[in-house]
């Protein structure tokens, strides 16, 4: 969840959208993958978007498998992973 934080006042969860979830695992998947070679791998290794769902939730990371579908190949400089459709 994000927090708003207003002068004076503590931090209220602010609820994401489904949209603004899933780019926001979107960019922490990308991140990941880009810093830890171990995940990169796994994400590489997986054979479809379902499955990449369920690594990334294992880490904490909320995305939907139609977000991830739609950014496959995109999620690190190097173009990977792609899933077959």
């Amino acid at each position: 969840m994000a927090s708003l934080t207003h002068a004076g006042t503590t931090q209220c969860p602010v609820p994401l959208s489904d949209q603004e979830a899933s780019v926001d695992g979107l960019h922490r998947i990308k991140m990941m993958a880009e810093s830890n070679p171990v995940f990169a791998r796994a994400l590489r290794s997986t054979s479809s978007t379902e499955d990449a769902v369920q690594l990334a939730q294992a880490h904490g990371i909320v995305v939907s498998p139609e977000a991830l579908w739609r950014q496959r190949g995109t999620l690190t400089e190097v173009g990977m992973p792609t899933w077959r459709g």
